[in-house]
C-alpha cells in the first residue's frame, strides 16, 4: 500500500501542475477573445491601446480568434480532466479513471500531432537563413499582392512588416521585401499593377506607423519612389526603404522561437504521457489491491 499511496501522491501532484496549465491556456484564450470588453473595463480605449491587433489582416485577425477559441476549449477540457483525475485517486473507481484517461488521451495524440506537422511543415522552410529567405522571396513574389484596389492578405502583412520598426534603418522607419526592393522585380505586384515598381509600403511613409492598408498618398512621394526602385538607388530625401526586412537576427529570433515553442509543446505532450501512464498503473495496482483485501 506504501508504493500506491506514494504513485497517488505523485499523480495528484502532477495533475495539480497539468490543471495549473489549463488555466494558463483558458486565460490566454479569454484575454484575446475578449480583449476589447478587458480593455473597456479597465478603463483603456481598444482602438487605441489594441491598435496593433486591430490592424491586422482580416484572415489572420480570424484565425487568431479561431485559435483563440481552441485555448477555451483546450484549457477548459485540461482543467476538468485534471479535477477528475483527483476525484478519481480519491475514489479509486476505475470508471472514474477511464473519464479522465480518455480525454487526456486525445489531448495527448492531438498535442504530438499539431507539433509532428509544425515540424514537417516548418523544416524545409527555416532550416537555415539562406532558405528561409528564399522561400519568403517565391512567396513574395508570387502573391497578387493588391489587386483592383485591395490588399490580399498576404499583402497586408507585408504591408505592416514593411512599415514597422523592425528595420534598423532609422532614416525611413521601414523597410522592402525580404533582401530588399529588388525582390519585387518581376513580381505578381508589377505584373497587377503597370508603372509601380515597389507597393507603398516599402517608400517613406509621411505619417510614420504600422499600416496594413497604406495609400499612395499615404507616401511623402510615392512617385520619386518608384523612380528610385526602377534604379535601385535611393534618392537625397530616402522616399524608398532600401533595407530588406529580413536579416541575421530576425531570422535567428525567429529560428529560436520556433525552437522553443516546439520544445515547450512537446514537453507538455511528455507531462500528459507520464500522468496517462501513471493513472493506468494507479489503476490496475488499484485493483489488484482491492483482490487480496
Amino acid at each position: 500500500m506504501g508504493c500506491l499511496t506514494c504513485l497517488k501522491v505523485w499523480l495528484v501532484l502532477m495533475d495539480v501542475v497539468y490543471g495549473l496549465t489549463g488555466a494558463v491556456v483558458l486565460a490566454l484564450g479569454i484575454v484575446w477573445f475578449f480583449k476589447n470588453q478587458i480593455l473597456n473595463a479597465i478603463g483603456f480605449d481598444p482602438t487605441e491601446s489594441n491598435a496593433l491587433f486591430n490592424g491586422l489582416p482580416g484572415d489572420v485577425t480570424y484565425y487568431l480568434q479561431i485559435i483563440a477559441i481552441v485555448f477555451l476549449v483546450v484549457g477548459s477540457v485540461i482543467i476538468v480532466t485534471s479535477i477528475l483525475a483527483c476525484v478519481s485517486v480519491g475514489t479509486m473507481n476505475c470508471a472514474m479513471f477511464a473519464l479522465f484517461l480518455i480525454p487526456l488521451c486525445l489531448v495527448m495524440l492531438l498535442n504530438f500531432a499539431i507539433g509532428a506537422l509544425i515540424v514537417i511543415e516548418a523544416k524545409p522552410y527555416i532550416s537555415d537563413e539562406r532558405t528561409f529567405k528564399a522561400n519568403l522571396e517565391s512567396a513574395l513574389q508570387s502573391d497578387n499582392y493588391f489587386v483592383n484596389g485591395t490588399y490580399t492578405t498576404m499583402g497586408e502583412a507585408w504591408n505592416i512588416l514593411q512599415t514597422s520598426n523592425i528595420s534598423t534603418n532609422v532614416g525611413n522607419g521601414g523597410c522592402c521585401g525580404v533582401n530588399g526592393p529588388t525582390d519585387y522585380q518581376s513580381s505578381m505586384f508589377q505584373t497587377n499593377n503597370k508603372g509601380y515598381q515597389v507597393p507603398v509600403s516599402c517608400c517613406a511613409q509621411s505619417v510614420p506607423g504600422t499600416n496594413s492598408d497604406p495609400q499612395p498618398n499615404e507616401a511623402k512621394n510615392y512617385t520619386v519612389c518608384n523612380i528610385d526602385a526602377v534604379s535601385n538607388v535611393n534618392d537625397p530625401q530616402q522616399n524608398l526603404n532600401m533595407q530588406g526586412c529580413i536579416n541575421d537576427s530576425i531570422y535567428n529570433v525567429i529560428y529560436e522561437a520556433i525552437v522553443i515553442g516546439l520544445s515547450i509543446f512537446f514537453a507538455w505532450g511528455g507531462w500528459e504521457f507520464f500522468i496517462f501512464i501513471l493513472g493506468i498503473i494507479i489503476c490496475c495496482y488499484g485493483r489488484r489491491e482491492e483482490k487480496y483485501v
